[in-house]
């Protein structure tokens, strides 16, 4: 499959600063104790025994490779073959997270990300939250250059606490980062929810998965073509255009239950991470998963359990109801 470049770091600063929208929300900083507290919390939710259970493991045979977040942390193989690949994301912590796969220019790391580039995004999202988003934007410029040649390429999408998502990509050999940048208190968790995985030459025979229902993702909004009935479903997400919006990142698709206290103008603001409140823990629906953002003409699967009931598929996006991305699907 192709690859085509979806956004250039460098070319959002300057974009957003122009659009008056602080920009992409790729990496940032956390403070230790933070982090400290929310593991903490994790292990006292599960025994030792649970967590030897759920260490990340690869099915070779269907090609797929488990993730595992206790707290503010990924817990996966260092290497898994290219392809088409299934990512299960675990999410055993007490929060709301996801899991952003970026294929990093050759010798760049993880750790370059969280020396070189997250700094930088949070002190700009320091002060958006203390009321200087002009001044937020102009940390941007300090991105450094490599920066712009990463692409995103998917991966599972927001997952509530206790939920397993499933998120099938295409992926070429490379060096990649998995990362979340939820919030707490105003602070990325990408510090410290940001590792390195290589994708390699050696591949599995896998071909590309069926879908029962297709979603298509334009820049004029998402269209889901089927009925969707309860069960195990799999949606085929594809991403026919792609473009740059306000908040500094092209679109996506996250499915989320609809209960009696949902508040789907809530749901639609958290959305859009550049407002102070959007993004932050706790969230304001429960996740079951999604696909991440992905270049123009690429195709992501999302296979998810349904229950009966009303579900949203909200793309992680400023303003999402405008923008024709916010559509509420009822299963039977």
């Amino acid at each position: 499959m192709g690859r085509t470049r979806l956004v250039s770091a460098v070319a959002l600063a300057t974009v957003l600063a122009a659009c008056g929208e602080p920009e992409e929300a790729t990496m940032t900083d956390e403070p230790a104790d933070e982090a400290d507290a929310s593991d903490e919390a994790a292990e006292e939710a599960s025994t030792e025994d649970d967590a030897e259970d759920e260490e990340p493991a690869s099915d070779g045979e269907e090609h797929v490779i488990d993730l595992v977040s206790r707290g503010h942390d990924f817990d996966l193989p260092e290497e898994i073959p290219s392809g088409w690949v299934t990512l299960r994301y675990h999410n055993d912590s007490p929060e709301t997270h996801f899991a952003l796969l970026a294929d990093l220019p050759d010798g760049r790391t993880a750790e370059d990300s969280r020396e070189e580039v997250v700094p930088p995004f949070q002190e700009a999202m320091d002060l958006i939250n203390e009321g200087e988003p002009e001044e937020g934007f102009a940390m941007l410029e300090e991105l450094p250059a490599w920066s712009a040649e990463s692409v995103y390429m998917g991966g599972p999408g927001f997952v509530a606490p206790g939920e397993v998502a499933e998120t099938t990509v295409y992926l070429e050999p490379g060096d990649y980062q998995v990362e979340c940048y939820i919030k707490t208190d105003g602070r990325f968790h990408t510090a410290h929810m940001l590792e390195d995985v290589s994708v390699t030459e050696g591949s599995v025979d896998v071909g590309e998965p069926e879908a029962d229902v297709e979603v298509t993702l334009t820049n004029d909004g998402l269209e889901i073509g089927d009925d969707v009935e309860a069960g195990e479903r799999t949606f085929a997400v594809h991403f026919e255009e792609q473009m740059l919006h306000g908040h500094g990142l092209g679109h996506d698709v996250h499915i989320a239950r609809i209960v009696g206290d949902t508040d789907l103008d809530e749901v639609a603001a958290w959305m859009n991470w550049a407002d102070p409140d959007g993004l932050e823990v706790p969230a304001p629906a429960e996740f079951v998963g999604g696909a991440q953002t992905m270049p123009e003409g690429h195709t992501a699967y999302i296979t998810v359990d349904l229950e009966p009931g009303e579900y949203a598929f909200v793309a992680e996006v400023d303003e999402p109801r405008a923008k024709g991305m916010l559509e509420v699907v009822t299963v039977e």
